[in-house]
């Protein structure tokens, strides 16, 4: 479970949760056979600025992994197939005048390129050091790397 929050700032606030579980755990079975592991996710995310901007996005996806190694030595190769969707609304009004001397208002609602992606890609864990590269297959590609501390 994942919880993202940002105290309140003016006009400004962001929320945000997301899940993600292995099925095997209701299945006395974290693994599947070859020791694979499995899990299914689920992630919502909101950010609003007052009546100027309201943003939402969620995305959901199926992973599968393998370890090879131990805890704190292991190559651990990975893939997802997901899908996610967004909308962003802007809406304000000028200070400029229209032909009925009223201000203007302008405004847009923008919905993402929404569709699948896939997901492929490699975490080693070396002591307490995790390196993850991973490749995104999706109407945008996108490549990661990511360093981080794991104890």
């Amino acid at each position: 479970m994942a919880l993202r929050w940002a105290p309140s700032i003016g006009d400004f606030s962001f929320f945000g949760i997301g899940f993600n579980h292995n099925p095997g755990f209701w299945l006395d079975q974290a693994e599947l056979p070859l020791g694979i592991n499995t899990s299914i996710s689920f992630a919502y995310s909101s950010l609003e600025f007052g009546d100027f901007l309201e943003f939402s996005a969620w995305n959901t996806s199926v992973m599968a992994s393998r370890r090879f190694g131990w805890r704190f030595l292991h190559a651990t190769p990975y893939a997802s197939l997901g899908y996610e969707q967004s909308k962003l609304t802007v809406s304000y009004t000028t200070s400029f005048k229209g032909t009925n001397d009223e201000p203007l208002k302008v405004g847009f609602e923008d919905e993402g390129e929404n569709a699948l992606r896939f997901t492929s890609g490699l975490n080693l864990r070396l002591g307490v050091l995790d390196i993850s590269a991973d490749y995104t297959l999706a109407k945008y590609d996108a490549m990661s790397l990511v360093f981080g501390l794991g104890f």
